[in-house]
């Protein structure tokens, strides 16, 4: 028995701990940098698991009501962490008859298409599938070749905008809050995003205004330490830059915060200033405290660069919500709010039918991770390019044997 894991973000690697606590002895499989990356995303969780469960048992203690536990705690993420094992790109691991590979996602730096061979057939699983020419991470593995494959739909009905209009569209938005000298704030995640937006305004630098730019989220600036230590999986152009000392991750106006009082020193400054914060959500971290401000001025802008799951506050703004909730206070929503969704690093419906076109063989297709309506606008579209092969939509809970 092993987990193989495909990334580290959370809605894949967030369960493993709870999987241990409950007695999973069995090793976990992963690409080193995914390694890295999942440490600091488990710790970080069970950290905030266990400030919430405190916050929350402290109002239950008062009411006489039974007191809860986390769904893990942070000595549980180091037990799960502990059972990792490194596993590099095109290393199969051969074993009872079965041979193990993980391939490039190109999804974040790190993340692997997993492909399982026996003599009797062979099975692919895309995980999280990445997009052509972004910055940092190597395109997407494609044509690999197996008889089933499990494929991601997140975008499946969606077309991405293209990188220069992302960056035209930031560099509107930046010329207008140092006019206004207000504030632009970037909810991003702390994996990826916050690097490949953060590698855009890097090359963007000498057309930008002089407005100061600030990451405030210590996990997003741990990771772009892991970052750094992992430029071997780079790719070329990555790797060119860094080979003439050009730092696409620290450029003269670009800063880190890392304590609480640099962050609060933050919040308190004058504008023009950009803050790029997580959780890209709004969910939870830093992000909240900025927002607080931003929201109550009309010359400030908030400025989305990444999918906002449903019932989320994230969610909640960007599909025009007129008051929300911070920190258990209601706030009039009076900022600009914008959202640009070329900057993810999710294949869109485009990538995803050309990734199936590059399969000839490909008997049967299951479509996952994505909404409904995603997952059925790709299964449409894919019939009318032509796939002759099944397609199917897994309810929760089914069952398929191969």
């Amino acid at each position: 028995k092993a987990i193989f894991l495909t990334h580290a973000h959370l809605d894949h690697s967030g369960n493993i701990p709870n999987i241990v606590k409950k007695g999973y002895q069995h090793r976990i499989f992963a690409t080193p940098a995914t390694i890295d990356i999942v440490e600091l995303l488990l710790l970080d969780a069970a950290h905030i698991f266990e400030q919430d469960i405190k916050y929350l048992n402290k109002r239950l203690k008062k009411k006489n009501l039974p007191l809860k536990e986390p769904l893990y705690s942070i000595d549980d993420a180091k037990a799960a962490i502990g059972k990792f094992s490194p596993l590099d790109y095109h290393k199969p691991i051969v074993k009872n008859g079965y041979d193990i590979t993980l391939f490039d996602a190109g999804h974040i730096l790190g993340s692997a298409q997993v492909r399982i061979r026996t003599d009797s057939g062979s099975i692919l699983f895309t995980g999280d599938l990445g997009r052509v020419g972004m910055p940092f991470i190597r395109d997407p593995e494609f044509g690999l070749g197996a008889d089933v494959l499990v494929m991601e739909s997140t975008y499946g009905g969606r077309i991405h905008e293209p990188l220069e209009v992302v960056k035209r569209k930031l560099k509107v938005l930046i010329e207008r809050v140092f006019r206004r000298r207000s504030r632009l704030l970037i909810p991003a995640f702390a994996v990826e995003r916050t690097q490949d937006l953060i590698y855009l305004l890097h090359e963007m630098e000498d057309d930008l205004p002089p407005v100061p730019i600030y990451v405030d989220s210590p996990l997003a600036t741990n990771v772009t330490d892991v970052f750094r230590r992992h430029g071997r999986i780079f790719d070329k152009e990555t790797r060119e830059l860094l080979e003439r000392a050009d730092d696409p991750l620290g450029f003269g106006r670009l800063h880190y915060t890392r304590s609480v009082e640099d962050s609060k020193a933050l919040n308190d400054c004058d504008g023009p200033v950009v803050i790029i914060s997580a959780s890209g959500m709004c969910e939870g971290g830093r992000v909240l405290h900025h927002l607080k401000r931003v929201v109550k001025s009309r010359e400030n802008i908030i400025l989305f660069i990444g999918f906002q799951a449903r019932n989320t506050l994230g969610r909640r703004i960007v599909d025009g919500a007129k008051r929300i909730k911070v920190f258990g206070d209601e706030y009039d929503l009076k900022c600009h709010v914008e959202h640009i969704d070329g900057l993810s690093s999710h294949a869109d419906s485009d990538d995803l039918c050309n990734y199936v076109r590059r399969m000839p063989n490909l008997k049967k297709l299951f479509l996952v991770h994505g909404e409904e309506d995603e997952m059925e606008k790709l299964r449409a579209r894919l019939i009318e390019q032509g796939f002759a092969g099944e397609i199917h939509i897994p309810e929760p809970q089914e069952t398929y044997r191969f």
